[in-house]
């Protein structure tokens, strides 16, 4: 009689905590708090006002080309594209003189035509025998904008971009900040550039003022002034920012 008595008592115990923490679980307030960011560090939206893209300028891609700096090797996606021509950017300059040969095996890889293959490294040679190397430089993570305008995966994309660029050569002695077009298109498995002039004709694309500055005074800062002007047309209208994005290793 005890013993069923004992059980009795030890079945009631177990009841009581059961409800205790049944009760506990059911009145805990939801967390109502963001998810973390990632590990670049990103913001869900940048300090401008854009919303961050995962792209991260430099890297992407397969491979390394031979000139062992640029990324090639996309897949058909749209982002792919807006990671190419970003990576395209800088190609042919550097603070070293040009391997050519090296530049040579490269440009094939990420341009689409011999025209376009032809043009480029016509224009790397000339820069060379005219500036020394470190003349030109580009920086397409400062300020990091993009804008996708129109793409077919696996097929064209239209991508504008604002890139920074130094330009110490005498003649020009000018550092500037400007929106510039690209068009890429899916060849032999990856996103590669084109100068087609006629396609870009047929796409709606707004430019806004470029800002400059002596060469000597390095690199425009970027200042919220600075995106102001970036996204005002010269006759002083405000150009829409929707579909902007800022790459995640933006400087």
């Amino acid at each position: 009689m005890r013993r069923r008595w004992w059980i009795m008592g030890a079945g009631l115990i177990v009841v009581i905590v059961a409800a205790v923490i049944l009760t506990v679980v059911l009145n805990r307030p939801e967390n109502t708090a963001g998810p973390e960011t990632s590990s670049t560090g990103a913001a869900t939206t940048s300090k401008y006002g854009f919303p961050v893209s995962p792209i991260r300028v430099g890297e992407g891609g397969r491979e390394l080309a031979p000139d062992g700096k640029t990324r090639i090797g996309y897949g058909p996606s749209c982002q792919e594209a807006a990671q190419a021509v970003l990576n395209y950017a800088s190609f042919g300059y550097s603070t070293e003189k040009p391997n050519m040969d090296a530049l040579t095996k490269t440009a094939p890889m990420i341009f689409a035509t011999q025209d376009d293959v032809a043009s480029r490294l016509y224009l790397i040679t000339s820069l060379a025998e005219e500036a020394p190397a470190g003349a030109i430089q580009v920086n397409p993570a400062a300020p990091g904008l993009f804008k996708i305008v129109k793409c077919t995966e696996g097929d064209s994309a239209f991508i504008m971009s604002v890139t920074s660029s130094v330009d110490a050569r005498p003649a020009v002695n000018q550092a500037s900040m400007a929106m510039s077009f690209e068009e890429v298109r899916y060849v032999g498995g990856t996103w590669k550039s084109t100068e087609d002039a006629v396609s870009k004709a047929g796409v709606a694309a707004e430019f806004g003022q470029s800002v400059s500055q002596p060469a000597s005074e390095g690199f425009v800062k970027i200042t919220p002034e600075v995106i102001n002007r970036l996204f005002t047309s010269d006759e002083g209208k405000p150009l829409s920012r929707d579909g902007w994005f800022e790459v995640s290793n933006a400087q």
